[in-house]
């Protein structure tokens, strides 16, 4: 070892020249991963642009995957419990299908007919509600004088069969969209494997499949029993329009988190005008659905369902608001399964996994750690930025 430090000199320059190196390495791995952004943005900005112009077909082509899903398990059952071709199978469980839609279509016309006729008397019920109140506040030195004159320039008979009319002039939107759904998913019943046991599809496909299948069925179930229960709990309490509450609660249910919350809310208005309508009825027209859709949802569901749809529940209200804004009402019902079949694609590819764990919420620990610092896994001359996949155990 020299005094004059002749051979300390090239030892000071390798190892600047190996930070520089390193540095340079990180620097390119972060504009990897600023280009990686700013393409998946476009992406999604593009993607999205392209859905919400091709609504029209997207959104019942999607509702028929979501039938077709529902029914295959029966089509299926017919097939192995009484041989038969697929297409009666198919036939009959549309049949079937048909019969039980019209049955509650027809509950909930003569539902709303019922409102329409007993509108007049919910009016009457409202100004005298009115009435009492503004003579309670006006005992106390409060003015409710001039609400209570613009409450009776409202007309809220007119405004209510306006609304009426409105929903039917909707009907032909409605039986033009279930013509088509059930349209795509005849042919995609009858695009399944005929006869025998049906075999699972493998790969990402059949994660799909099976994950989405698995949900909505359970789902399905879950639905028709809050459904029903909440109807029971209605008839009971002789509350005016049981029948479309539970029709209301049962199809809001396959709304994640804010589903339940609205079906819950919608009776209170008409509860509380209804002239027979004591306090305890209408504590107990409240505290009881919202008790069934705890048990339901939040008790029931998670034990047998558990966490097949791996979403975190800031995702699914993130995407309930994303895939609302694209498709309306239809894309708040599909926001939960359309986005687990995005993660299940997002996890198939390693430059795209890092969405899939943001997805789940896995938000503490990333699934590409940097392996710049190691000077034993860069080798002379490569510049390339590696990166180590904790799920894969190898350099990417």
């Amino acid at each position: 070892m020299e005094v004059d430090g002749t051979e300390i000199l090239p030892a000071r320059k390798e190892g600047r020249s190996a930070s520089k190196q390193r540095q340079g390495t990180k620097s390119k791995a972060l504009e990897r991963r600023i280009e990686l952004i700013s393409a998946v943005t476009i992406a999604v900005i593009i993607s999205a642009a392209a859905l919400h112009w091709m609504q029209p077909v997207m959104v019942p082509l999607i509702l028929a995957v979501a039938v077709s899903q529902v029914l295959l398990p029966v089509v299926d059952f017919q097939i192995q419990l009484i041989p038969m071709p697929r297409p009666l199978a198919v036939g009959l469980s549309l049949l079937f299908t048909f019969a039980v839609v019209g049955f509650v279509g027809l509950l909930l016309f003569s539902s709303i007919k019922e409102l329409v006729r007993d509108i007049k008397m919910y009016e009457q019920n409202v100004k005298k509600l009115l009435d009492r109140t503004a003579e309670i506040l006006r005992q106390r030195g409060v003015g409710f004088d001039s609400l209570n004159t613009q409450f009776e320039e409202l007309h809220l008979a007119d405004m209510a069969l306006k609304v009426t009319n409105y929903v039917f002039s909707q009907a032909f939107v409605i039986v033009e969209l279930t013509f088509l759904v059930l349209l795509f998913s005849v042919y995609l019943l009858l695009g399944q494997r005929s006869g025998g046991i049906p075999v699972p599809r493998k790969g990402m496909v059949g994660r799909i499949e099976s994950r989405i299948k698995r949900y909505l069925s359970i789902k399905f179930v879950i639905s028709v029993g809050v459904g029903i229960s909440t109807s029971l709990v209605f008839v009971s309490l002789q509350v005016h329009l049981a029948v479309l509450w539970g029709f209301l609660n049962f199809l809001l249910n396959f709304i994640p988190n804010v589903g339940p919350i609205i079906a819950t809310m919608i009776p209170i208005p008409l509860i509380l005008v209804s002239a027979e309508t004591s306090g305890l009825t209408l504590i107990l027209a409240i505290a009881l659905p919202t008790s069934l859709h705890i048990f339901w949802g939040y008790i029931l569901e998670p034990k047998v369902m558990g966490d097949s749809l791996d979403l975190h529940p800031i995702s699914v209200m993130l995407c309930l608001i994303f895939w609302g804004m694209l498709w309306g009402i239809p894309g708040m019902f599909m926001a939960a399964p359309i986005t687990a079949a995005l993660k299940i694609v997002f996890e198939a590819a390693d430059i795209t996994r890092p969405f899939a764990r943001l997805l789940g919420g896995h938000l503490d620990s990333g699934d590409e750690v940097y392996e710049g610092d190691d000077d034993d896994t860069e080798e002379e001359g490569d510049t390339n930025p590696k990166y180590f996949s904790k799920e894969t155990d190898k350099l990417v």
